[in-house]
């Protein structure tokens, strides 16, 4: 899986932090097989509320914020397992980490 993340400072909810994609070998005529969606298997939880802070559009990969004002000063690295699943069964999964020079890692 492949990502891209923009430069920003403080987080707001539901902002597009990262999009991430994956591709099946299976023939995309061929049934559900080669039909990939995404899902978040270990989150970053919010201290305070107990919530997850990001959250993934299961077609699209577009990882988003869940919560508001989350501050690079304040924490200066997330990092989240995404996971790609077709409808096979089989998955792939990708470590995705943003840091404080707000570049994307992938592990």
């Amino acid at each position: 899986m492949v990502g891209e993340m923009g430069r920003i400072h403080m987080l707001s909810t539901d902002l597009s932090v990262v999009s991430v994609a994956a591709w099946d070998a299976d023939d995309a005529t061929e049934g559900t097989n080669a039909r990939l969606t995404y899902s978040i298997e270990k989150n970053v939880i919010d201290e305070r509320t107990g919530e997850a802070i990001f959250l993934v559009e299961p077609e699209s990969g577009v990882i988003r914020t869940a919560l508001c004002c989350l501050d690079r000063e304040t924490t200066p690295e997330y990092t989240i397992q995404v996971v790609a699943s077709d409808g096979g069964g089989h998955k792939g999964e990708e470590i995705v980490t943003w840091d404080r020079k707000r570049r994307l890692r992938n592990g």
